[in-house]
């Protein structure tokens, strides 16, 4: 408590304003005071960042730094199509500077998105868990526009909802499209439901690339490029990335 009492102490007579020869006993007012003030930022930037966890983000045009921590579960539609944990539109970027949990739990809502309005890009460097368990397009990861990209670094993707027969969308646990680029160096991926493929990458410019990345699916083609799409799996080690298919073929 001590040791707290000095920082507050020091912080607020560096931004106290000079006493200009006021008496000791209105100088020290003065700096606690200060002090006071100095607490009560310091509080506000806390609290501002733990509002941030536990809801969905997004970066429209802007950078966004996400700290450590669960964002979601999505249980409300934020646009038309569900709603995203992550979400960078129109320039925006997300970048996630600790381990986070990103969750989505009504049909269509996406774990990451980027796109589709301008280009976007979502960095996760420090590891992620990203579930979906909603319907139709509730994709894990998707990067969707030419300049939109999504990176991870030990990503463990899940999505456990079924296709949609209204729209005959299902969730893919990695998507790549219209020009969209993934890269992903290390973790996994794990869908259920039938048409979710693993990893899918289509349209023209689109790229998805998986450096010892585990795919499993039981109802679906466990890769897919398709459409102009490319994807490239990378194994530093043997065997290669592992890829299981029960309802399709492994590549």
């Amino acid at each position: 408590m001590a040791k707290c009492r000095k920082f507050w102490l020091i912080a607020a007579a560096i931004l106290a304003p000079p006493s200009q020869g006021l008496p000791e006993r209105s100088a020290s007012r003065s700096i606690l005071t200060s002090a006071s003030h100095v607490a009560t930022v310091f509080v506000a930037i806390l609290a501002g960042i733990s509002a941030a966890r536990g809801q969905a983000l997004q970066a429209n045009g802007i950078v966004v730094d996400a700290p450590a921590g669960t964002y979601g579960p999505v249980t409300t539609p934020t646009n038309a199509q569900g709603g995203t944990a992550f979400n960078a539109v129109n320039g925006g970027t997300i970048n996630a500077t600790g381990f986070v949990t990103l969750l989505a739990a009504i049909d269509g809502a996406r774990g990451v998105w980027t796109g589709p309005q301008g280009t976007g890009t979502v960095n996760l460097p420090f590891g992620a868990i990203v579930s979906t368990t909603g319907n139709g397009e509730a994709y894990g990861l998707q990067a969707s526009g030419g300049g939109s990209q999504v990176t991870g670094t030990n990503v463990t993707v899940t999505t456990t909802g079924a296709l949609n027969p209204a729209t005959g969308f299902s969730p893919i646990g990695v998507l790549a499209n219209g020009g969209g680029v993934v890269i992903l160096n290390g973790g996994s991926v794990s869908t259920q439901g039938q048409g979710a493929n693993g990893l899918r990458s289509t349209g023209v410019g689109s790229s998805l690339s998986a450096t010892n990345f585990g795919v499993t699916t039981t109802a679906a083609d466990a890769v897919l490029a398709d459409s102009g799409g490319t994807i490239s799996l990378v194994g530093n080690s043997t065997p290669a990335p592992m890829v299981t298919a029960g309802g399709g073929n492994g590549l």
